[in-house]
This record gives C-alpha cells, structure tokens and sequence, in this order.
C-alpha cells in the first residue's frame, strides 16, 4: 500500500498511538437535543449500552492495528535506510 511521498506535514507515528483515555472529548449532547429523542424512541437503553461497547471494541483494534503497522513501516524504513548507507559506503 503506498501512501505517497513523506512529506513535513504527514502524520507522525505519535499521531496515531491513541489510548483509550487520549480519545478527543466530544460534548453530551443536551437531553431535549432531537437526535436524542429519536435514539431514545428507537434504540433501548441496552442497544445503546451494546453499541457503545462494541465502538469502543472496535476503537481498540483500531488502535492496536495502526500501531502494529506504524511498527512494521518503521522497521522497513529502518532497513532501507541501511541499505542505503551501506551502497553509499560501498559495503554490500
């Protein structure tokens, strides 16, 4: 999968090691808000419950898998850089 070229202003890998307490802050929204009468109409409380725990499942593969590849990226730019201090060395 190529991202294209890395430039100054592409994400760091800090960027993308999210802990569960890291997550941005998102305000509740006011009790009387429509969007929460239309949940509260057509979703049960246990639905929501179950759906917030299966986002916040998923919120944690999320993180676990961008960190695994941020790793597996590292270690091949850490190789490449090698290989290329090695040609420019002469070394093969």
């Amino acid at each position: 999968m190529d991202t294209g070229p890395i430039t100054s202003t592409s994400p760091k890998p800090a960027d993308f090691m999210w802990g569960p307490k890291e997550l941005p802050k998102v305000a509740p929204l006011p009790p009387d808000s429509p969007w929460v009468k239309y949940l509260q109409l057509h979703f049960p409380r246990e639905n929501l419950n179950a759906l917030c725990e299966h986002a916040a499942h998923l919120q944690s593969n999320m993180s676990r898998m961008l960190s695994s590849e941020m790793n597996r990226l590292s270690k091949r730019a850490r190789a490449t850089a090698q290989k290329m201090k090695d040609a420019i060395m002469g070394r093969d």
